[in-house]
């Protein structure tokens, strides 16, 4: 196993065993907290999530040569610009809601 890909399981890792129980007990403790959390995620403009995509096709970039980091990045792009196309598709289209 490559030094690069240990280094990628193992940030993922400690991602998950940290940042799943602290997101559930944030989730079940603070409930209102988590609502606005979400309300202002959503409210985001869809630039802000395309911005989020190019940062990590920029990382994605930088890291070339070691492949484990280009598929991580690249995974987070695509999320992002998933999601960028989900807040352009849910947004109301202006000709409409102007009554032309």
């Amino acid at each position: 196993m490559s030094e690069d890909l240990q280094l990628v399981l193992w940030a993922c890792g400690i991602g998950v065993v940290v940042g799943l129980p602290l997101g559930l007990f944030i989730r079940r403790r603070f409930k209102q907290a988590s609502k606005r959390y979400g309300s202002w995620c959503n409210s985001l403009p869809w630039w802000a999530y395309g911005s989020f995509g190019l940062v990590f096709t920029a990382m994605m970039i930088a890291n070339l040569n070691r492949t484990p980091f280009v598929v991580f990045f690249a995974s987070f792009a695509a999320l992002e610009f998933a999601v960028m196309g989900l807040q352009i598709a849910k947004r109301p289209n202006r000709a409409v809601a102007q009554g032309h």
